[in-house]
This record gives structure tokens, sequence and C-alpha cells, in this order.
């Protein structure tokens, strides 16, 4: 999968934060709120190897170059595959129903999903599959393009309202939407430039920030993997009106922002950046080397995964390094490398470790045992490695036959308790659980 492609990709988004006006002090987080805004859990992570405890097999098979977050919650989890929503029971590790339809990255507020498709949102009764409502939307593409692979519009939740965009599936004429869930009525619909792409918005401080770009390119041109995308950059709009605040021009790698105390964090190429969420000028610039620069790779690696936690920034993309730096001194505090992996990926914090999926080469003689891609848990204080789990490459099936795919966790790892939740390019669903101590 080439990795400019995946720099654009979404791995989603969740649950609710509170909103207030730019500027003014931020009230206590709704639970769910430091996930979407730093990708962070105040949950007891798991501390030792987890082992497969069920998988369950996505309606649509192998997923070509699909991501997917799967997200939990009542002792469900929902995650999306190819356009269908899947719920599965945790402790019985079985499909409870599925809603072809809303085929975008999921986010639940109450005993509700919601979700985007292709020119639709959607509300669905979490525990029966039924849709609610659900209201036409500007075209998005929600499955497989030539140009631009696996796209998926992600949904965020603040105070009641529900926030996506994505790629437009005939035209650079796309939007950005904002739903209110308790009427099921459209607030506003903007463009804030050509296209937003479909990685993951946040909102804070009665703003949303997400990323979009001026260059008017066409989603049926092939080339476009193999030329730089001009004029991308982050755009900040006021969640009650959708006007603009700014945009910021010419950060390379924008698709999945972070936030804390009125400082937003980006990634670039080898490199990490600190906003002033208000303005969207530079605060500072911090060089993390996730890939060497070479001729085959002259910028390094962009940095397309960002968490924080405890003043410490984790950085990860496509380059075969996690770095974490310091964000009050910019200072390395420590970088980490698994042997054979290609990209570290999709970090999410738990209290003091760090969960991130990974990607090896494809094709690798190691498909079979998921030894080429696992998810690792490291320290986050010093980047030990604690633990790792395989996602074997020999459960990947297309049209009924074996396949050597590759079997990386194609989004985040999503912890909860003692239990890890992960969709895989196997077009599987996975349950690892931490043995009992």
């Amino acid at each position: 999968m080439p990795s400019s492609n995946r720099l654009l990709l979404p791995t989603v988004l969740i649950l609710a934060s509170l909103l207030g006006p730019a500027g003014a002090a931020e009230p206590q987080p709704l639970p769910g709120t430091t996930l979407m805004q730093r990708r962070f859990l105040d949950i007891e992570p798991i501390r030792r190897d987890p082992a497969l405890r069920w998988k369950v097999r996505s309606v649509a098979g192998a997923a070509k170059e699909e991501w997917t977050n799967c997200l939990v919650q009542d002792g469900v989890m929902y995650g999306t595959a190819q356009g269908v929503l899947h719920a599965i029971d945790v402790g019985k590790g079985e499909l409870l129903w599925t809603r072809q339809g809303p085929g975008g990255h999921p986010a639940i507020l109450g005993d509700t999903v919601y979700a985007a498709g292709s020119g639709r949102f959607y509300a669905v009764d979490g525990r029966s599959g039924e849709v609610k409502w659900e209201i036409p939307t500007s075209p998005m593409l929600c499955g497989w393009s030539q140009s631009y692979g696996f796209m998926k519009p992600a949904t965020v939740i603040a105070d009641g309202v529900a926030f996506f965009g994505g790629k437009s599936t005939a035209s650079i004429d796309c939007h950005y939407h904002a739903v209110d869930l308790a009427t099921g009525r459209l607030l506003w619909k903007v463009k804030p430039g050509n296209e937003p792409w479909t990685a993951r918005p946040i909102v804070a401080a009665g703003r949303l920030y997400g990323s979009c770009h001026l260059d008017p390119i066409s989603p049926d041109d092939p080339s476009v993997w193999r030329r730089p995308l001009r004029g991308r950059g982050l755009v900040a709009l006021d969640v009650k009106t959708g006007n603009r605040a700014w945009f910021r021009p010419g950060t390379s790698t924008v698709a999945n922002p972070v936030y804390e105390g009125g400082t937003l964090y980006i990634g670039g190429s080898n490199e990490v950046e600190a906003l002033d969420a208000e303005t969207g000028e530079t605060l500072w610039k911090a060089d993390v080397e996730i890939r060497s620069r070479s001729k085959t790779h002259p910028k390094g690696g962009g940095v397309t995964g960002l968490a924080l936690h405890d003043g410490v920034l984790v950085a990860g993309g496509a380059g075969p390094t996690l770095v974490a730096i310091d964000v009050a001194t910019r200072r390395e505090l420590w970088r980490f490398r698994e042997p054979g992996v290609e990209e570290i990926l999709n970090p999410v914090i738990c209290r003091d470790v760090v969960i991130v999926s990974t990607c090896g080469k494809v094709g690798s003689k190691d498909f079979e045992t998921g030894r080429n891609s696992p998810i690792v848990g490291l320290d986050l204080k010093t980047g030990r490695k604690l633990w790792q789990c395989l996602v074997p490459g020999s459960d990947c099936l297309v049209n009924g036959e074996r396949k050597a795919w590759n079997s990386y966790v194609c989004g985040w790892a999503y912890p909860t308790d003692n239990k890890l939740f992960a969709f895989s390019f196997t077009g599987c669903f996975y349950c690892f659980e931490e043995p009992p101590r």
C-alpha cells in the first residue's frame, strides 16, 4: 500500500466532548474526550502478552487496504468493513447484527451508533441494528477508489452534534457536515477547501480542526499517488456556524492532529509541529526522523499518528521508528524500532503504556504467523517493549480461497479493561485478552 495513500486514510473517531467559545476556559471533559483529542484512555493497561480470545470474519470477507477503528460499549464491539456496520458480542465473540450503509468510521453516544456512508448519515440502534433515522449528505467515497485506496468518512461527536467530512465520489466538491443528533437536522454544511480528507477531525474549545486541501485534483486520476498534493493543510471551523476561523497551508501530513491546553500538534515529514489553536500560528517544530532520508524517501517519513499524555508526545507513521518527545523541552525521550517492520502506526496511550499497530513488508514470509506486523505495547516513559500479540495472515480468505495477504491491523488497536480489539487486512475482527494474573 503506497505510503502517500496511507497518510490520507482515516484511522477514525469517537465518543463525545464538550464545546465552549473560542478562547474560553474548557470545562471538565466528558468520558471519551481524551481519546478523541489526545488518543489517551485512563484505564488499566495490558502489561503481558495478550492471547487471541476470538475472531469474527466480516460479512464482506478480506479487506483490500481498508482501515477500521473498533469501538466497544456495553459489552458490544462495533466496527465497519466494506460499507457494513458490524456488532459483535464481546463475551461470546458472536456476530449480533450487521447493517449495510453506515460504512464510515463510527461514533457512539448513549445506545446509538452514528456513521456516515456513501451520501447518507445514519443513526443506528446499538442493540438491534435498526436504523433510527438517516439523512442525505454530500456524496462521499465510502469504499474502494483506484486513486485513493479505501476511503471512509470519519465521525466525531461533541455536545450532541455529529461532525464528519469526506472525499467526494465524483468531483472535488465535498463538505464538512454538522448534524443535530436529537433531531437529525443538518445544522450546516461547508466547503472549507476543495475537499476534506477522510482523516479524523477533532473538536476542542468551540472549533473543529480537520484536514483539507485547495488543489483541484481529480479523484479519478491514479497518478495522485505519484505526485505531491499541493495546498494540503489544516482548517479550523467554528462548530456553531461552520465559518472558517483559519486555514494553515503547506503542512504535509495533517491527517490526525491532537490537542491539549490550547495547543494543536500535527505531523510533518520527519517532524512534529505545535500550533496555537486560536490562530494556527507555529509555536515550535521538532525533528523526529521516523524514517531515514534516502533516494527513495528524500523527505523521510510522514508522521500520521500522534498520542499525548503527561507531557509526552508519541509520533509514528510512514516509517519503522516510533519517537517520544517532551513537549516542554522538545527533547527526544526515546525511540523504538521493531525488527522487520516498515511502519509503526496509530498510537493510543493507556496510562503509562503506548499501544501501536505495525506494518511489515507485504508478501513477507512471516505473513502466516503475523510476526511481520505485531501489535505492540511499550512503556510510555522509557519506550521499552512490554508485550506483543500477533494477527496471523493465514486467516485471510478471498472468495473462499486462502490468499497471501499482509496481516497488519489497519486502524488502532482499541483497548478496554484487559482486552484489545482490532481489525486486520485479513477481513476479521479480533479480540485479544491478557492472561489472568
